[in-house]
């Protein structure tokens, strides 16, 4: 996961360097269409939700090939930033989950200030828990699922390689559910529902639009 956020966020510094480029060919030359069937851009986003009734923080980047300035096909990854902490018998847990996988979207006339988008990540996830009353901090990855998060949301041009934009939405989960056991016979099990919910999501991101 951690090798799926880096790769990522390299590919962001790529499309950032590359926006700028395109950027300063603009301004030098005004009369010149910077625009191409193809472009790129890639951003870190932060994510708030609720993993078992509990809020949960979340944080990725993600990066795609944008086509026609209007259809966008790439891929994200992201994870809870602190454990969800869940109580079984005297044992405490922390959870955490790491997701990635494919991101797709479609968004409104670029030449606009503000423009409006929907997307979808569909992502692999992970499901990692932490024993906070063993001798150690070592997480046990208990279940791979599978979670899709539609979202629709707004971006505001700040400079012209780069826009900040705010999203909402709602999380679908699949095969991720999983029981916590304290060892003496109490079990807690944490089913699809508790992974499901609205989410909200700001990012940043950097390219050519």
């Amino acid at each position: 996961m951690k090798r799926t956020i880096f790769f990522l966020l390299l590919n962001t510094i790529g499309y950032h360097s590359v926006a700028q480029d395109v950027s300063r060919r603009h301004i030098n030359s005004p009369t010149q269409d910077s625009s191409s069937p193809i472009n790129g851009f890639g951003g870190i986003t932060l994510e708030l939700s609720r993993l078992r009734g509990q809020p949960s923080l979340s944080v990725g980047g993600g990066g795609a090939a944008l086509f026609s300035n209007r259809f966008f096909l790439g891929g994200f990854g992201q994870r809870t930033v602190s454990d969800v902490p869940i109580q079984v018998g005297a044992v405490k847990y922390g959870l955490r989950v790491n997701q990635g996988g494919l991101w797709v979207g479609y968004r409104t006339n670029s030449n606009h200030r503000v423009q409006g988008y929907v997307d979808t990540r569909l992502g692999w996830t992970n499901i990692g828990v932490v024993n906070a009353n063993g001798p150690t901090t070592a997480v046990t990855y208990r279940r791979n699922g599978f979670m899709a998060t539609p979202t629709v949301g707004a971006q505001i041009t700040v400079l012209p390689f780069m826009r900040v934009s705010a999203s909402g939405g709602y999380r679908f989960a699949a095969n991720v559910d999983v029981t916590l056991s304290d060892g003496r016979g109490q079990t807690n099990r944490l089913s699809n529902q508790d992974f499901a919910g609205p989410v909200a999501a700001l990012s940043v991101i950097f390219g050519g639009f």
